[in-house]
């Protein structure tokens, strides 16, 4: 949803699925100002919540953002964000769960005791601080040659974000991280069957005196087909660490339904895949690690997956209906078929 005042200024607010189909809300308000020949200048106000960390914590945050689009491809935003973490069950209303405890004779404290006691608190609080603050500056550079935003069939798109906090010593973290995303569009029969290569690469490397990078701002959701995690998780709530090194590849093959009416009014296309990925925690300032070392732990917790299933897009972005099939070198080690819907961005 969005809206523009009088001189330009807009407020909106944005509502985003990821792929474990968690919402979260974006609500901004930008002032544009200094309007260049290929770009502008604006500052902007926002506040996110929930923004979900593991299935049981949720950060929320808020701040202000000065952003400056140099042209198509380069812009710069200096980012000041103060986060919060809680237990992910503060944004699920207590009320019901309250009303199921049914006894009239107890208390609302007691009952609000017993309700904590139902809803799980995450094991991962040591991996986070309560409060933050992150100062950022980040680079943004994106080559677009896609035929179409929404359906492409040809072209190819590339975009590489590399951000630095705690410049100036500026609030809690000190950090350095880039991430590079590229996807790739090959007509093999036009207008009847496409292939495409997707690729995502991404590191993270504490600054200063941190040894570790937060749970706040680890890599998380890139997801691979026909997983409900990705990477390392705690054994008992099955939470995600996330990572600080992250890479995912697929490969897809996809080609219009030959119902008319889906195939027109919703841009209905079946697709195989095959897809592989992890994400990983590791200290590059440990004495003794090196390349040869990120490899082999890279490697040891892959996964991958092939399938097939139909795929629509929506104005929050893709949906797919997969049949997936974990493999595994190791039959034993290999899952059986599923199915499952996901929001992707590819």
């Amino acid at each position: 949803m969005r809206s523009t005042l009088g001189l330009g200024e807009q407020v909106d607010l944005e509502t985003t699925i990821n792929q474990d189909k968690h919402v979260s809300f974006l609500s901004r308000i930008k002032f544009p100002f200094v309007p260049t020949l290929d770009g502008y200048l604006a500052l902007s106000g926002y506040t996110r919540v929930p923004d979900r960390l593991t299935p049981l914590m949720s950060s929320s945050s808020n701040g202000v953002a000065l952003t400056a689009k140099l042209n198509d491809r380069h812009s710069l935003e200096y980012r000041f964000d103060s986060r919060t973490n809680h237990n992910h069950n503060v944004f699920v209303s207590k009320k019901v769960i309250v009303a199921d405890i049914d006894n009239s004779e107890t208390s609302d404290e007691d009952k609000d005791v017993q309700a904590s006691k139902l809803l799980p608190d995450s094991e991962l609080w040591s991996e986070v601080s309560p409060h933050s603050i992150n100062a950022s500056l980040t680079h943004n550079y994106t080559v677009n040659a896609l035929n179409s935003n929404t359906s492409p069939t040809s072209g190819a798109k590339l975009s590489l974000s590399t951000s630095v906090s705690g410049l100036g010593n500026v609030g809690d973290v000190h950090l350095a991280s880039s991430i590079l995303k590229t996807h790739i569009y090959v007509p093999i029969v036009k207008n009847v069957l496409t292939g495409s290569v997707h690729a995502t690469v991404g590191g993270a490397v504490p600054l200063g005196k941190d040894n570790a990078v937060s749970l706040n701002d680890r890599f998380r959701f890139e997801r691979i087909r026909g997983y409900t995690t990705l990477g390392a998780s705690h054994p008992e709530t099955s939470e995600e660490y996330g990572g600080n090194v992250v890479g995912n590849a697929a490969v897809r093959l996809s080609a219009p339904v030959p119902i008319a009416f889906l195939r027109d009014q919703f841009g209905m296309r079946l697709h195989t895949f095959a897809q592989t990925g992890n994400v990983i925690n590791y200290d590059f300032k440990k004495e003794g690690n090196d390349s040869k070392r990120l490899i082999e732990q890279f490697k040891s917790g892959l996964q991958t997956s092939y399938g097939a299933g139909f795929f629509f897009n929506l104005p929050i972005g893709r949906m797919e209906f997969n049949w997936c099939k974990q493999y595994s070198p190791t039959a034993a080690a290999s899952g059986s078929p599923k199915f499952e819907w996901k929001f992707f961005n590819e």
